[in-house]
């Protein structure tokens, strides 16, 4: 079975590899080729991905190379890898791009230490993890986004919004190592209230007298005092959205509270969400089977 890909008209490559912008001619493509898995050396970092991953942005440099099938455009090391002598560091938000339609690239994990900061992957009622990514400069991202011709906005923006929004990230960080510290003391329900008067949050556990759960929350979020408010009036919704995406065990609630000028935000874990049973298995406890029955 073949299907046409309607990338149309003709164009030429430099000596680098890159595709001018003229228009191509229509190509016949196999539709099983477009499940081949292909590996991609980017400047000695291999990446493995389909070939429909990249022909589905057929404007783009891959989608175009790729759909063409002219192996003559590549430095072809093996049957199914091929050679880019590019930034293969970079190349990490290239692909996810083609994979997601996403650039995910935060410049301040870039510029600070990210060793205490939970990722989007962190959570699912388990301890923090970090990216074992390199640092990758806007500059030089800039410049592969340009080679590889992605149909995105540049990536440099102003100050006060890349601030601001390095803020707004480090917000939700903060919130995600709440939960983190919420579920491993087995705690049900917190209450935080953040003030327009940029005083400090007001941190409240239910049923839990643990000081030191209560120390340890209250300087999560005692960093975010002065703009916390600001943050959930702007961003509250999306940010709960976000939050229950990465942990569907949470309950989310935030209101205003116009009497006294702060937003109260709820968030809870109750305990049915808790699987008792993986938990075990996560333990030293999974191998008391095994003690149990040893002959000696």
């Amino acid at each position: 079975m073949r299907e046409r890909n309607n990338a149309g008209g003709s164009g030429s490559y430099d000596s680098n590899g890159i595709t001018s912008r003229n228009d191509y001619n229509e190509n016949i493509i196999d539709v099983a080729d477009l499940d081949e898995r292909i590996v991609l050396n980017v400047g000695g970092v291999k990446y493995e991905t389909y070939r429909s991953t990249l022909t589905a942005y057929p404007d783009t440099l891959l989608g175009t190379m790729f759909a063409k099938r002219d192996k003559a455009l590549f430095q072809q090391t093996n049957d199914n890898e091929y050679f880019i002598d590019r930034n293969g560091h970079a190349f990490y938000y290239i692909l996810e791009f083609y994979r997601t339609g996403k650039v995910l690239w935060r410049e301040h994990t870039h510029t600070s230490d990210t060793s205490s900061s939970p990722t989007s992957s962190s959570l699912s009622l388990t301890s923090p993890i970090t990216t074992s990514i390199p640092p990758v400069i806007r500059q030089i991202l800039a410049e592969e986004i340009h080679y590889f011709q992605l149909p995105i906005k540049s990536v440099y923006t102003s100050l006060p919004n890349r601030a601001a929004a390095a803020k707004v990230d480090s917000f939700i960080h903060a919130l995600q190592f709440v939960i983190y510290h919420l579920t491993s003391e087995f705690a049900a329900q917190i209450q935080i209230d953040f003030r327009r008067n940029k005083h400090q949050p007001h941190v409240k556990i239910e049923n839990h007298s643990s000081t030191k759960l209560y120390n340890c929350v209250h300087e999560i979020v005692r960093p975010y005092g002065a703009v916390g408010y600001k943050i959930l009036e702007k961003f509250g919704t999306e940010i709960g959205s976000y939050l229950m995406g990465l942990v569907p065990e949470l309950k989310w609630k935030l209101k205003h509270v116009d009497n006294y000028n702060w937003y109260s935000l709820v968030m809870c874990v109750e305990d049915g969400a808790f699987d008792f049973d993986g938990i075990r298995e996560s333990t030293c406890l999974a191998d008391s089977i095994n003690v149990k029955t040893a002959p000696w």
